[in-house]
């Protein structure tokens, strides 16, 4: 008796093609939900009105403060929006493990398991795509 209900393949399929697509668009994504960052502007106001008071009190008042060490900048060495498009490209592989294992169309499996594939490893298909257009680029050039 087969199984004409593919649950598990189709499901791959369609987290798998979700997570690509975030990480195709992870830059916009990424811009579209985090505030706004201060303009190098501001930040140089900030500087100058801090310099001044500095100035001020130690020139004018006479008060001898302690250098202290500037705040640390602290930045995100994680990002978010990767760790969503990876843990979708890994649902995706794992659901289209259980579709080749319930014996579900094997094209179907495959393709789950290769779109999490590729969602997971997306900075290297990046890498990839960019190397076979300068290989093609150049076999061209030469005929």
């Amino acid at each position: 008796m087969t199984n004409n209900l593919h649950y598990f393949g189709i499901s791959g399929l369609f987290i798998g093609v979700i997570a690509i697509i975030i990480a195709i668009f992870q830059g916009d994504i990424r811009a579209a939900v985090e505030p706004l960052q201060p303009t190098d502007n501001a930040r140089l106001k900030e500087l100058v009105v801090d310099a001044g008071k500095l100035l001020i009190k130690q020139k004018i008042l006479g008060i001898k403060e302690k250098q202290s060490a500037p705040d640390e900048i602290i930045t995100e060495t994680h990002n978010w929006v990767q760790f969503i498009y990876i843990g979708l490209g890994i649902l995706a592989i794992i659901l289209g493990v259980i579709s080749w294992i319930n014996k579900e169309h094997i094209r179907l499996s495959g393709a789950a398991i290769s779109l999490g594939l590729i969602a997971v490893a997306w900075q290297y298909v990046l890498i990839a795509v960019v190397i076979a257009v300068i290989i093609l680029i150049l076999s061209n050039a030469g005929a």
